[in-house]
C-alpha cells in the first residue's frame, strides 16, 4: 500500500497591484515617449534613451534647480558660456514627390521579374552555376520589391494625406507605366531561360531599371530634401551593378566565345538585341512626363538617356556584341 506524499508547503505569490504595469493611468498604454519632439517623424532608440535625460529643468520647475551653488546660482548655469540657444527649428524633412505613384509603381517590376522571370530561369537553367548565380538575381529582385512594400506601408502610417495605394492605379493604367508594364509582362512570359536573362539584365535594367533608379529616383528626391528615398532605391542599383551584372557579362562572354557556337551564339545574341532593344527605349521614352514632376527638377531626360545607352554598349563591348542599329532610336 502506498502513503500518498504530504503536501508540502511553498511560498504562494499574492498580487498587490504594486507589480510593474499594474496601475493604469493617463498613457499608461502609451508605446513611445511624449515628452519630447523627435526631430522627424518617428522617433529613434538613440532619441528615446538620451532625450532630457539630462532635462531643463525651465520646461516643468517654476522653482529652478533642486539644487545649486552657494552664491545662488542653479546646477548647470546658462551663464557658463556667451552663446545662447531656443531649441531647434529644422524643417520637418520632406519625400520625393513620386513616391506615391512611381516609386511604388517599381515595386511591381522588381516583384514581376523577380517571381516570374528569375526564378522561372533558375529552374530552367542546366547547371548548378547557374542556378546559384540567377536564384540569387531572383532573390534580389524579390528582396527590393519587399523594400518598396514596407516603405509604402510605413509613409503610410507615418505621414498624413500619403496614399498607399496610388502605386497600384500607376501601374494600371498610368499612360507613363504601360510601357515598362508591356516589356516586364513580355519579360516574364520568355520561354527560353537564357534569353530571358539576357534581355532582363544585360537590355531592360541598363536601358530602363537604370534610367529610373539612378537617372530619375536618386537624382531627383535629394533635391527635394529626401534622403530616404534614394537610399532604399539605392540598394537595389547596387545590387544589379555589383552583383548581378557581374555574373551577367562572364556568363554570355563564354557564350560568345565558344570554340565550337561562338558565332551562332553571336548571331543569334544580336537577334534579341534587334527584338528588346526597341522594346526597352519605347518603354524608357514612355516614362519621360515623370521627369517633370517634381518641384527640383531632376537632370534632362535626354541626358540620362544617353547616358544609359552609352553604358550598354559598353556591356555590349564586353561580351564581344555589337551594338544594334535600333539603339539609335
Amino acid at each position: 500500500m502506498t502513503t500518498a506524499p504530504p503536501e508540502r508547503s511553498v511560498p504562494k505569490p499574492v498580487f498587490t497591484d504594486a507589480e510593474a504595469g499594474a496601475k493604469e493611468f493617463p498613457d499608461s498604454d502609451a508605446r513611445r515617449f511624449n515628452y519630447y519632439t523627435p526631430q522627424k517623424r518617428k522617433q529613434t532608440h538613440y532619441e528615446d534613451m538620451t532625450v532630457e535625460v539630462q532635462p531643463d529643468p525651465r520646461h516643468y520647475l517654476s522653482q529652478g534647480w533642486l539644487y545649486g551653488f552657494s552664491d545662488g546660482r542653479g546646477g548647470y548655469p546658462l551663464d557658463w558660456t556667451v552663446l545662447k540657444a531656443w531649441g531647434s527649428d529644422r524643417p520637418e524633412p520632406e519625400r520625393f514627390p513620386g513616391s506615391e505613384r512611381n516609386v511604388g509603381a517599381w515595386m511591381h517590376v522588381d516583384h514581376g521579374l523577380g517571381l516570374y522571370l528569375y526564378a522561372n530561369a533558375n529552374r530552367r537553367a542546366p547547371t548548378n552555376m547557374h542556378n546559384n548565380a540567377i536564384s540569387v538575381n531572383s532573390m534580389h529582385r524579390i528582396r527590393a520589391a519587399q523594400d518598396l512594400a514596407l516603405y509604402n506601408l510605413t509613409l503610410t502610417e507615418e505621414v498624413p494625406g500619403f496614399n498607399g495605394t496610388a502605386h497600384l492605379e500607376a501601374w494600371k493604367s498610368d499612360p507613363a507605366w504601360q510601357g515598362v508594364r508591356e516589356v516586364a509582362e513580355q519579360l516574364t512570359a520568355t520561354d527560353d531561360w537564357c534569353e530571358a536573362i539576357f534581355a532582363g539584365n544585360v537590355v531592360f535594367e541598363p536601358l530602363v531599371g537604370e534610367l529610373f533608379r539612378s537617372h530619375l529616383v536618386q537624382q531627383a528626391a535629394p533635391r527635394n530634401g529626401d534622403f530616404v528615398t534614394p537610399t532604399i532605391v539605392g540598394a537595389a542599383e547596387y545590387d544589379f551593378a555589383e552583383r548581378d551584372l557581374r555574373y551577367t557579362k562572364p556568363m554570355f562572354e563564354l557564350l560568345t566565345n565558344d570554340r565550337e557556337f561562338a558565332d551562332q551564339n553571336r548571331e543569334i545574341m544580336q537577334q534579341w538585341l534587334s527584338t528588346w532593344v526597341p522594346r526597352c527605349l519605347s518603354a524608357a521614352r514612355t516614362l519621360q512626363p515623370i521627369w517633370s514632376q517634381p518641384d527640383q527638377k531632376p537632370p534632362r531626360f535626354e541626358d540620362g538617356l544617353d547616358a544609359c545607352k552609352s553604358r550598354f554598349a559598353g556591356i555590349l563591348t564586353d561580351i564581344n556584341l555589337e551594338p544594334p542599329e535600333e539603339l539609335a532610336q
